[in-house]
């Protein structure tokens, strides 16, 4: 009976293989954590072992943020001394301002190129709302200022007194601006805007050939603002000043169905759930502001939540906590 005995001790020598998929579990938490400084694939050169089940786990995702920066013109790993290794582990660079993204003609700006790597492991806040609501107040105040800081300082500008007073808007396209947490804020023009369709028809401004009439150009551009920020955000908030605009719910309905169809992440399709997978929806956060004291009793919260309910049931927003 020794030898059936004997078998199974040859067991244990085939134990590696089973926490041989604890590394790519390792290594991922590592890189959500470095990944603020090019990925964790650079921090250990001599991990070569580790780096194989990392991109048989990461199969969808072949392209590492590690290949984003070596195309910079830096050393490959191999050739960096430790020194250069750990300098390479350095959280980047932090903004103190917005930069452009869009602009106001709808066009990209490479500007905002260098701060963007091809990651997952971040947030997304868009804000939406009508002329003077104070969108690039509410986005600085969740980007980081405080209160008591001169505006002039915010890292989205807010509408100065003389533009307020002119019925100027101050954001024109979308503005970005990115956290050391990696949550990345975007601030758009006010939809609907009447300046803008002021500076349109005052500045005799040539419109593309598809539109007759400067209306037809300011609700479209800002139906576009609207479907971008619900393709690639995970939360939008709809800034207000008062309660409630019914143009605003059939503009957010109109955006809605303009919508292109995005793919689920291939790191997310275990978990999409009830969810087609083709469809993707943000989470809608409505954010009142200049609120009178009596919106925050009670009966008046409730009454304003049954209006929303009624408002958005036919929605496929997430609007609901």
């Amino acid at each position: 009976q020794q030898p059936p005995l004997a078998a199974p001790k040859a067991g244990p020598a085939q134990a590696p293989p089973p926490p041989a998929p604890a590394p790519p579990i390792v290594l991922m938490k590592a890189r959500g954590e470095e990944g603020r400084g090019g990925g964790g694939a650079s921090a250990a050169p001599g991990e070569g072992p580790q780096q194989a089940p990392s991109t048989e786990r990461e199969g969808p995702r072949p392209t590492q943020p590690v290949y984003q920066l070596h195309s910079r013109g830096l050393a490959p790993p191999a050739a960096l001394d430790p020194a250069q290794a750990q300098a390479r582990l350095a959280a980047p660079e932090k903004m103190k301002t917005s930069i452009k993204l869009v602009d106001e003609q709808m066009n990209w700006c490479d500007s905002a190129l260098e701060f963007l790597l091809e990651q997952t492991d971040v947030l997304v806040v868009g804000a939406l709302g009508l002329q003077g609501t104070g969108k690039s107040t509410v986005m600085s105040l969740l980007a980081g200022n405080q209160p008591e800081e001169d505006p002039r300082s915010f890292v989205f500008r807010p509408q100065p007194p003389e533009l307020r007073e002119r019925g100027g808007a101050q954001t024109g396209g979308i503005d970005l601006f990115i956290t050391q947490e990696r949550v990345l804020f975007l601030d758009t023009q006010p939809i609907l805007s009447p300046a803008h369709l002021d500076h349109l028809i005052n500045n005799d401004r040539k419109l593309p050939p598809e539109f007759a009439l400067p209306h037809a150009y300011v609700e479209t551009q800002s139906l576009q603002i609207a479907a971008f920020l619900f393709t690639v955000c995970h939360v939008v908030l709809l800034v207000q000043d008062w309660f409630t605009d019914l143009g605003l719910y059939r503009f957010l309905q109109t955006a809605e169905m303009v919508k292109p169809p995005t793919p689920s992440p291939s790191h997310d399709s275990s978990g999409a759930g009830p969810e087609e997978p083709s469809e993707y929806y943000p989470h809608l956060v409505f954010v009142q502001t200049r609120a009178p004291p009596e919106c925050f009793s009670p009966r008046r919260l409730g009454q304003m939540q049954r209006v929303l309910g009624r408002l958005m049931a036919h929605s496929r927003l997430k609007y609901r906590g």
